[in-house]
């Protein structure tokens, strides 16, 4: 845990909302992640995986109790400080410190891509829903050429040099899949953001295979 934690406490915890092109991109990825799990009910309770500085978790606040989790001590703050009615726990979301069957919902937008293990950020969503509750998930598409040339541009130049190497995984459609059917049924794929992220949602199997 310590070295990826290392990582991820040198970026600013309000690096998200600092650049307009940033803004335009998570925005548009919120709204439509929103669109996706606004049918959870209002008296949900929702864990926020890999939060950074809150901006989704305070989005989820609309559905009911949300708990935001991230490694980063300065995104932790940040959303401390952002979104007062939420609760944030630091932790490595591979190993969480969080009640087996607690929560209705758990959403990891963009954070499997950046895990060692990340088989185990989803055996462990699955083990803190509860029965028939709901995984969401984002990662970019690898597949698509035109995301590894964005990539590689940003992480290169100005303030994207951060996420250098930070980027352990790589997932394409079949690939995410392939990852959560042996925790999650019922798996609705969708693209955002000219189809360069992709989405999915699934319901919790009773039992792993």
């Amino acid at each position: 845990m310590l070295p990826l934690k290392k990582g991820y406490d040198q970026i600013e915890g309000e690096y998200y909302t600092r650049s307009r092109l940033f803004r335009w991109w998570h925005i548009n990825r919120f709204k439509k992640a929103y669109c996706t799990v606004s049918d959870i009910g209002d008296e949900s309770v929702i864990v926020d995986l890999g939060c950074d500085g809150g901006n989704f978790t305070q989005r989820l606040l609309d559905f009911g109790e949300v708990v935001g989790v991230d490694i980063s001590t300065s995104f932790i703050e940040a959303g401390k400080r952002r979104v007062k009615k939420a609760h944030f726990v630091m932790s490595d979301v591979q190993m969480l410190p969080l009640r087996s069957g607690s929560s209705n919902l758990v959403t990891c937008m963009e954070v499997l891509e950046h895990l060692p293990r990340p088989e185990l950020a989803v055996s462990e969503s699955w083990r803190i829903l509860k029965p028939d509750g709901r995984f969401f998930i984002s990662t970019p598409d690898e597949g698509k050429r035109v995301w590894r040339i964005i990539w590689f541009l940003w992480q290169n130049i100005g303030r994207g040099t951060v996420w250098q190497h930070k980027h352990i995984h790589t997932f394409d459609r079949e690939k995410l899949i392939q990852l959560i059917r042996p925790f999650f049924t019922g798996i609705v794929v969708d693209y955002v953001n000219f189809f360069l992220l992709i989405m999915l949602i699934g319901r919790k199997r009773e039992r792993t295979s």
